[in-house]
């Protein structure tokens, strides 16, 4: 996706575009950060900006997500998450 980012982001603002993601929901977001970096990146807007633009997309129910989570291993899944989260706000952080 990254690799076409300024055609993605063409598609993604365009107001009757509609994106549906299913499956893992760790890989549903994988690629909502993705597709935040490119909000940011392709379409100039701030953090702020993006989290803003795809709320409106959800609000037009033009954001559909139909994922599923980990039901085995619990206590490791849970781990992994509070992990990653971790790592996503440091690279958030990090880009103040």
């Amino acid at each position: 996706m990254q690799q076409n980012a300024s055609a993605l982001w063409q598609k993604l603002s365009h107001p009757q575009c509609h994106y549906y993601v299913c499956g893992d929901a760790r890989m549903a977001g994988n690629v909502f950060d993705v597709f935040m970096a490119i909000a940011k990146s392709e379409g100039k807007l701030t953090h702020l900006e993006a989290v803003e633009f795809f709320d409106q997309m959800k609000k037009e129910k033009r954001f559909s997500t139909d994922v599923w989570g980990v039901t085995l291993n619990f206590k490791q899944a849970i781990k992994q998450v509070e992990k990653d989260n971790y790592a996503r706000a440091e690279k958030w952080l990090a880009s103040l």
